[in-house]
Formats: C-alpha cells, sequence, structure tokens
C-alpha cells in the first residue's frame, strides 16, 4: 500500500496476496493456471515481449499454450508495441507477460501503458502477468506499477497478477 500508494481497501491480504518461493516459480505456475482456465475458451496463446525471460516461453509450451513472441526493440523503447498486437492474438491470448521494469533492457513501461495493457486484459479477457521484480532498483525514481494502473483506472485486480521479489 505504501509503495504503490493504495487505498487500504484495495487488497484483500488473505485472498490476493500470496508469498512464494520465488518468481520464477510462480510465472511459470500463472501459464499453467491461466492457459487451463483459457482451456474451454478456447485461448492458447501467451504473448510476451521479445527479447523475453525463457521461463515464460518454458511456462507457455509446458501449459499447451503457443507462445506469441511481440518486438521489443529500440523502435519501441525495448517494450511490446501496442500498436503492432493484433487483435486476434489479443483475443486468443490466455495470458500475457509484461515485464518493467524489463530485464535485460532495463525500460520501464509508463504508467499509461500499464493502464492500456490492463484495458485490453479486461477487454480481451487475458490474464495480465506483471513481472515488477526489479521494481526495488532504480536510480532516481521508483517505477510506476500494475497496481498503480489498477488504482487509477479504477478497476478490480481480476484480471492482473503482480509478481515482486525479495531476491534483487
Amino acid at each position: 500500500e505504501r509503495r504503490y500508494h493504495l487505498p487500504p481497501t484495495m487488497l484483500n491480504a488473505d485472498k490476493e496476496i500470496l508469498p512464494v518461493s520465488g518468481t520464477r516459480e510462480a510465472l511459470f505456475q500463472i501459464a499453467l493456471s491461466a492457459v487451463a482456465a483459457g482451456g474451454p475458451k478456447g485461448k492458447t496463446k501467451v504473448l510476451m515481449g521479445n527479447p523475453f525471460y525463457h521461463s515464460y516461453a518454458g511456462a507457455a509450451a509446458v501449459a499447451g499454450g503457443e507462445p506469441v513472441f511481440l518486438p521489443a526493440d529500440r523502435s519501441s523503447n525495448y517494450l511490446p508495441d501496442l500498436a503492432n498486437v493484433s487483435t486476434a492474438d489479443l483475443d486468443q491470448a490466455a495470458l500475457v507477460y509484461l515485464c518493467s521494469p524489463a530485464n535485460p533492457q532495463g525500460a520501464v513501461a509508463p504508467l499509461d501503458c500499464l493502464k492500456q495493457w490492463l484495458l485490453l486484459a479486461r477487454q480481451h479477457d487475458f490474464v495480465l502477468a506483471a513481472d515488477e521484480c526489479y521494481a526495488e532498483i532504480y536510480p532516481d525514481a521508483p517505477p510506476p506499477g500494475a497496481l498503480e494502473a489498477a488504482r487509477d483506472l479504477g478497476v478490480a485486480v481480476d484480471h492482473l497478477r503482480v509478481f515482486h521479489s525479495l531476491s534483487k
């Protein structure tokens, strides 16, 4: 609540916060859960920026999903360019991994970008996995987080899973 300036009632600590042994394991498990949940709806795509964290692609494959690699290069400030993501991919997405601050590039998604992804998750009914395991490594101001996007939009976190790590 302090770090992201969240209202005290935004999250239910007993139901919406889960300590895990590491974000790698949790990021892997979310694909198993999201792709399985998307199965009855026929949603099997798992979108991720490229370059990507190897656990994302491995998790998508093991879950029976189809990895979709979204270019994240200099032209898009090393983040997936929303303008280049097809509606078909969004409609078929069970899960989208979004890493900010990104590894290995260090790119930080602006708050508006996080809001756009969260709105797309709700509109297209996929899980947005916000991998924020580097969120506490910064030189000046802390980077924005997906929970702040949900707060500002006034939306529930039902399509959002945020991953943090104490190992960094």
